[in-house]
């Protein structure tokens, strides 16, 4: 088939360019002694999934909980889910936690507190960050509040804590690429203050 046959819109995918790219940033991560964690949202496909872990990939980061079911599925053993976990969707958190190591985000501590309950009774525990608002406002705890949001979950059975993370979305709303530098610092200085 010609690609002037495709009928549109079409994906490409140029395997040797994808392979290049699988391998350039697993490489880098070995080298700088780091996990890479890709995430799931961009390619949505299971063969992507297979070849970054056995490229060396560490875990997924899943941005639906769809996404991340599918990759337990495969297989895979280290899950973290992008967004805060409330509601609904507790119950998914703590099913598949029985199931691979899987890692959520909280930010509000009455989710928090549902969630570490659901996770005892299941006799699964679910390992967790706290997103911390770096300058985007959507979600995330302010850096001051950290330390005290930890402490409130300390000792509860159905979580572990693994440390903080969080999301510099408002990079995407920038004009040019000369604001994210201030951006990263922004991040960087959040996140020391917090940790």
């Amino acid at each position: 088939m010609k690609i002037s046959e495709l009928y549109t819109p079409s994906i490409l995918l140029d395997l040797d360019v994808l392979e290049n790219n699988i391998k350039r940033y697993s490489d880098a991560a070995k080298e700088s002694g780091k996990e890479i964690w890709p995430m799931l949202k961009t390619h949505k496909s299971t063969e992507l999934i297979e070849m970054q872990v056995k490229a060396g990939a560490q875990g997924v980061l899943a941005g639906t909980w769809d996404e991340a079911e599918a990759a337990c599925a495969l297989g895979i053993k280290k899950i973290m889910y992008a967004y805060p976990v409330s509601g609904n969707n507790i119950a998914r958190a703590v099913s598949l936690a029985g199931k691979c190591d899987l890692i959520v985000r909280l930010d509000d501590i009455r989710c928090a507190e549902f969630l570490a309950d659901a996770a005892e009774a299941a006799d699964v525990t679910v390992g967790y960050t706290v997103i911390i608002d770096c300058g985007l406002h959507r979600f995330g705890v302010d850096e001051d509040a950290a330390a005290g949001f930890v402490g409130a979950l300390e000792g509860r059975k159905g979580l572990a804590y693994k440390g903080i993370s969080t999301h510099p979305g408002q990079v995407y709303g920038l004009s040019s690429p000369d604001g994210v530098p201030a951006v990263t610092k922004q991040e960087k200085d959040v996140l020391e203050s917090a940790a």
